[in-house]
């Protein structure tokens, strides 16, 4: 009976290829959209966002209380060709335009008036948190321009979704990672207002599918705040707080133009109190924002 060889015997050589066949294999991954200036896209781009609000008020002077619920949601959907217009140094996209094709959007159930129709040209350009919209080369209507604040990804100049969540070194299929907590609670500062101490997260590398140049890689995360304060108007303190959010992402593994898409849930919860006006309140608020997005570069 033959028996293997034991490997100390090998040649050097050997040895090396053989270790090297066995090590993961390492990937370089880029959760941002790996565009340049020029480079055409086709974006689809959708939102689905649900709140609830209880508050239980006491008047001055009158006995007992009165509650108030109410349910609002905004559903927004986008469609169309574009095209990158300018970049930052790290490679975030800075502006962009998109051709529309669909463009639909309700708010309480009531389509958000002035959308722009088939055949408009949307331009869009960050200016710090805020995305600067035109279209057909004039200002974009107020309530047009919120709806679409929402469908439009841009990346700002100092935190990439990269920089954010994305893996600062080479990595093998399995690995993990932790997200800046310092990061995230920047963004939702800076998005949502207020505070928003103590985050933290860990992001994952799933899965790699496919092969050349349409091969992509799957990522999969989480990150939360348990210690959200949202701004309130004067007179209104926030007892508790929280922001949870999953992600998923699916990126080329290679630098050459390819599909990017990703998905995310925020589910948020707030409980406050207070007296404005001498009016006493109790408020709950709890609400879910599901956001999906994909810009497939050719």
């Amino acid at each position: 009976m033959l028996k293997p060889r034991n490997p100390l015997t090998l040649p050097a050589a050997a040895l090396a290829l053989a270790l090297a066949a066995c090590a993961p294999k390492l990937y370089t991954l880029n959760l941002s959209p790996p565009s340049q200036v020029g480079w055409k896209f086709a974006l689809t781009s959708s939102i689905d966002e649900q709140s609830h609000s209880h508050t239980i008020i006491q008047l001055p002077g009158v006995a007992g209380s009165q509650s108030d619920d109410r349910d609002e949601q905004f559903t927004g959907r986008l469609e169309g060709d574009g095209e990158v217009i300018k970049v930052y140094p790290n490679g975030g996209i800075q502006e962009l335009y998109v051709l529309v094709k669909v463009l639909e959007a309700s708010r309480g159930g009531k389509v958000v008036p002035n959308l722009p129709g088939p055949g408009a040209k949307i331009v869009a350009e960050r200016e710090g948190d805020k995305i600067a919209l035109s279209v057909d080369g004039k200002p974009a209507d107020p309530a047009a321009t919120e709806a679409l604040n929402e469908l439009i990804l841009l990346d700002d100049e100092k935190l990439t979704s990269q920089q954010l969540f994305g893996p600062q070194a080479p990595v093998s299929v399995g690995s993990t990672w932790p997200v800046d907590p310092n990061a995230v609670s920047d963004v939702l500062k800076s998005g949502l207002g207020g505070s928003a101490d103590g985050a933290k997260g860990t992001m994952q590398f799933k899965s790699v599918d496919g092969s050349g140049a349409a091969q992509t890689a799957t990522l999969t995360g989480d990150f939360s705040t348990l210690a959200y304060k949202p701004a309130m108007p004067s007179g209104i303190v926030v007892d508790s707080g929280s922001i949870q959010g999953n992600l998923t992402w699916m990126v080329p593994t290679g630098p050459d133009k390819g599909t990017v898409t990703i998905s995310r849930v925020l589910t948020m919860s707030i409980k406050a109190h207070g007296s404005p006006n001498g009016i006493t309140l109790q408020l709950e608020i709890s609400g879910q924002q599901k956001r999906f997005f994909e810009m497939a570069f050719h």
